[in-house]
């Protein structure tokens, strides 16, 4: 599946975090709630583990092994040499996420933080399909990223995108919006009710959103 999320967003992945209110706060949330999950000896999968951002504070707060799956070999070198500290209990994989999951080792939880609204609504249903097969029983799917509420869909996009306008150069600005705006189109949005509901009809037990700022949430989905 094609990486959207390439060339001048890769290059100031960091820039675009830091104006973006979730961040650190969800990454620290969704933390908590993995800590809450875990047991000792339970494997964990990053999805689109990025620069490590969101695994780093998995490997403070417990003792997981986390492999850290990106598609990009960039980010790849970047989020190596920012764990580095936990060389011992970290793996990392540069693949494609779908063909990595329709032959990967099954996991106690899988995560993934701003990855599953990359792909496109038919993507999204395959990914999640393999992400449930792909845990073992009585795993966990942790959901950190744009879940846009039933109302206020543009004014959200609107706040978010006034922001980079603002603080970043206009090249980069440009670049993100565009971005933000096909996020947020029909081909790739992600609606609270609906995502929730298919989550249900994939075959999680449970699902409840635990935590949001503004469209982004930390969700947890049961198997």
């Amino acid at each position: 599946m094609k990486n959207r999320y390439d060339d001048i967003l890769r290059e100031c992945n960091q820039e675009i975090l830091s104006l973006c209110p979730y961040n650190p706060f969800l990454f620290t949330i969704g933390a908590h709630e993995i800590k809450k999950l875990y047991k000792k000896g339970n494997l964990v999968l990053d999805l689109g583990s990025g620069e490590g951002d969101s695994a780093l504070p998995i490997l403070k707060n417990t003792d997981a092994s986390v492999h850290l799956l990106d598609i990009s070999s960039e980010m790849i070198e970047i989020s190596k040499k920012n764990l580095r500290a936990y060389k011992a209990r970290t793996k990392f994989i540069c693949e494609d996420a779908y063909d990595y999951l329709t032959d990967a080792p099954a996991y106690n939880i899988i995560f993934e933080a701003w990855t599953i609204h990359n792909f496109k609504q038919a993507d999204k249903v395959k990914m999640i399909r393999a992400i449930y097969e792909n845990l073992k029983p009585g795993g966990a799917f942790v959901v950190l990223d744009k879940v846009y509420p039933p109302t206020g869909k543009k004014e959200l996009l609107d706040r978010q995108n006034d922001r980079y306008t603002r603080y970043t150069k206009p090249r980069l600005a440009k670049a993100i919006i565009a971005h933000e705006i096909e996020d947020a189109s029909d081909a790739y949005r992600m609606d609270e009710k609906p995502f929730m509901k298919f989550l249900k009809e994939a075959g999680f037990t449970s699902v409840e959103i635990v935590d949001r700022i503004e469209r982004d949430v930390v969700l947890i989905a049961r198997k």
